[in-house]
């Protein structure tokens, strides 16, 4: 499997299943997204509360070098805050490279104000 690169609008996190859909060809099942692609898998489900909070679970196991490249909206501030259960993962974020471990008191949290 080659590697692969998913864009997305930032906003809601209907935008990250949105985005699958459309680099994998798959269909959503309700608020989740299930890709399966040689031996990498992703799935994404959207559980929206009130308002614009929401929360995503996703569960990925990855053997390729996938990346997700965002692209800021004029939307107002929303906080992204990223818990990691088992493994690690890399992002580039304001030109400098982070890694968060599972089990590390390491998040990434930051606005989308801070993307722009």
């Amino acid at each position: 499997m080659e590697n692969k690169t998913v864009y997305l609008d930032e906003s809601s996190n209907n935008n990250y299943i949105e985005a699958l859909e459309q680099t994998f060809n798959k269909k959503r099942n309700g608020d989740s997204i299930e890709v399966k692609e040689g031996k990498n898998y992703i799935r994404i489900s959207n559980f929206p509360y009130f308002g614009d909070f929401e929360m995503m679970v996703i569960s990925i196991n990855l053997k390729d070098e996938w990346s997700i490249e965002r692209i800021a909206t004029e939307l107002p501030a929303k906080y992204h805050f990223s818990l990691i259960a088992e493994g690690n993962v890399k992002q580039s974020f304001n030109n400098k490279m982070h890694v968060a471990e599972a089990g590390s008191r390491k998040v990434f949290l930051y606005t989308m104000d801070s993307l722009n």
